[in-house]
């Protein structure tokens, strides 16, 4: 709201840093989940102050919420170079995962039916050509220009994970 509101120069500099923070949670802060991993997507939700349903739905909402913002922050960025363009796709594609992630955990008194659509007729899966003409993601993100270093780690996993959540 407060990005509306301020005058142009001051409301582009916000959007950057909502873009860099928001990137930053994705492509930092977050793990991507791991296909063949102990790690903290298969154990689900632990058992805490809120019920588990409530929180996997509260969760999926947050990444449904950060991807609208992350997606209205980068409409005003006029001239984007090749890297910012490869962070944007990663990032958006941390937050596929993340989302598809969450929303697969089955939970008991779920609050949604989400995760048993998702599972039904042998389970559902995302298409993962590229532009118009269907190139294969493997191809596009090989030709991403990463600033960090281990922003290829990242890549790494969120190929693996949507390569098998294709199959």
């Amino acid at each position: 709201r407060r990005s509306r509101e301020s005058a142009v120069t001051q409301r582009l500099a916000l959007e950057l840093e909502t873009v860099a923070f928001i990137g930053s949670i994705f492509l930092d802060l977050i793990p991507v989940p791991r296909v063949q991993s102990s790690s903290l997507w298969s154990s689900g939700f632990s058992p805490g102050e809120a019920p588990i349903g409530e929180l996997q739905k509260s969760t999926l909402l947050a990444v449904v919420q950060l991807a609208s913002i992350y997606a209205y922050c980068w409409q005003n960025i006029e001239h984007a170079t090749r890297a910012m363009d490869s962070e944007r796709a990663l990032v958006a594609a941390c937050m596929m995962c993340i989302f598809d992630v969450v929303a697969r955990m089955k939970v008991e008194n779920a609050v949604i039916i989400l995760p048993n659509v998702l599972s039904e007729d042998g389970g559902y899966g995302v298409g993962l050509g590229m532009c118009t003409n269907q190139r294969p993601l493997q191809e596009v993100f090989a030709r991403m220009e990463l600033t960090e270093p281990h922003w290829l780690l990242v890549r790494r996993d969120v190929l693996a994970y949507l390569t098998w959540m294709e199959k």
